[in-house]
């Protein structure tokens, strides 16, 4: 059985889709948005060991048949859904749902970090700083490197993702 990921395509997406596809060798990685996840969702046919989700709000006027679609998934596959944007005034609640302030990319490496080395913890940061999302314990991680070098390679991520805008290839 094979795992995906869907992340956002923004410099934390991105990140902790790599993160967690570090985790899960073999994984594919798609990009999309809150509104497109259910769609990709529907199309899934469940023979999948692992669907991780990444950086994507849950989107207020499909949260509840998002709910419903995941839900049916996590009887054939291990779902893991990691998001820290607001959610919808109802509420989302389960237990393969994570939600936290800090960026997905920190929760990513947070998630599956006995399965990473330790040095993926630099990328865990690149997200961070991309989503201007700096918590004590990425402040703590960024110690173990040079922090000009952290922000030099982070900015260089954002500005190669406004380039190259949405091709996702």
């Amino acid at each position: 059985m094979s795992s995906i990921i869907f992340t956002h395509g923004d410099s934390d997406g991105i990140c902790a889709g790599a993160i967690v596809k570090s985790a899960l060798p073999g994984s594919t990685v798609f990009f999309t948005s809150p509104v497109g996840l259910l769609g990709e969702l529907g199309s899934l046919t469940g023979n999948h060991e692992n669907i991780v989700i990444c950086d994507i709000a849950v989107d207020e006027k499909s949260f509840r048949q998002l709910k419903e679609r995941l839900d049916e998934l996590s009887e054939v596959s291990k779902i893991t859904f990691m998001d820290h944007h607001p959610l919808p005034e109802a509420g989302f609640n389960a237990p393969w749902f994570y939600h936290d302030n800090c960026s997905s990319s920190e929760q990513a490496y947070r998630i599956f970090q006995k399965k990473l080395d330790r040095d993926v913890r630099s990328v865990a940061i690149y997200g961070a700083l991309g989503d201007f999302n700096e918590t004590e314990v990425i402040k703590k991680w960024m110690r173990d490197w040079d922090k000009r070098t952290l922000y030099f390679y982070a900015g260089v991520l954002i500005q190669g993702i406004t380039y190259a805008g949405r091709d996702y290839d």
